[in-house]
């Protein structure tokens, strides 16, 4: 998460191409060695291309500077589409970079390792763990309640819901149905899941141990000074390109 922060920061601060392009290929390397497909990261950044995409028209055309094309009122500058450019690889850097903790960590050691930042929550009255078991429940049901809407979807289908009709309205129809039944599944997994913590003697707080115990390890400090070498050598790239 410390590698996160400070690429996170580092790829809001580059302006050229040059430090872009060696993001992307550590990226890749990266991807390589986790031996995650890249389809898995073109299915992440497929997501992102609309956005970007309305961003970069509109954009385009309201950044002055020197005019490349025009057509009645509107303009296209060099800076526009270089802007543009720069927008487009600063989003797609940050969706695959932070991406890479999702695919590479648990959510439980998410969990553990946010509960260790939010420490500072103690100085407001707040309580880090319970705030990373409520995290920790909400990541644990996601893929339960994406199972149930597939089954309460299946469901409707079997009898005549159009879901596949070409008509936005029926098809938006057609899902208010999955709404109220997904709402009881939810709420009654939450019921039988307190009642069961309550059974067990669940108490929350500071006080309780950890069968998983953070600790900082030989590779942790490999990784996390590989991320300073890149974010200096990428800084220096970035900057060599400006002076020059």
């Amino acid at each position: 998460m410390g590698a996160v922060f400070v690429y996170t920061i580092l790829i809001c601060m580059l302006k050229g191409i040059s430090a872009f392009a060696l993001t992307f290929a550590i990226l890749l390397g990266v991807y390589k060695i986790a031996k995650i497909p890249l389809k898995v990261l073109w299915k992440n950044l497929k997501v992102i291309i609309p956005i970007v995409t309305i961003t970069a028209i509109i954009n385009v055309f309201l950044i002055p500077g020197d005019v490349i094309f025009e057509i009645w009122f509107l303009k296209i500058t060099k800076e526009g589409l270089v802007s543009v450019l720069l927008m487009f690889c600063r989003v797609s850097c940050l969706v695959s970079g932070t991406a890479l903790l999702t695919f590479t960590t648990s959510p439980a050691s998410l969990v553990d390792a946010l509960e260790y930042f939010m420490r500072p929550v103690k100085m407001f009255g707040g309580s880090p763990n319970e705030i990373a078991m409520t995290l920790s429940i909400a990541l644990r049901f996601i893929p339960t309640l994406f199972t149930e809407i597939g089954k309460i979807i299946a469901t409707q289908k079997s009898r005549g819901a159009p879901f596949n009709s070409p008509k936005f309205k029926e098809r938006l129809k057609a899902y208010i149905p999955v709404i109220v039944p997904l709402f009881y599944i939810a709420f009654k997994r939450a019921e039988d899941l307190a009642y069961a913590m309550e059974s067990r003697c669940y108490v929350g707080g500071d006080k309780r141990t950890r069968f998983r115990v953070l600790s900082f390890g030989a590779f942790d400090f490999v990784a996390l000074m590989l991320m300073l070498t890149y974010a200096i050598v990428a800084f220096w790239v970035d900057r060599w390109r400006i002076c020059r």
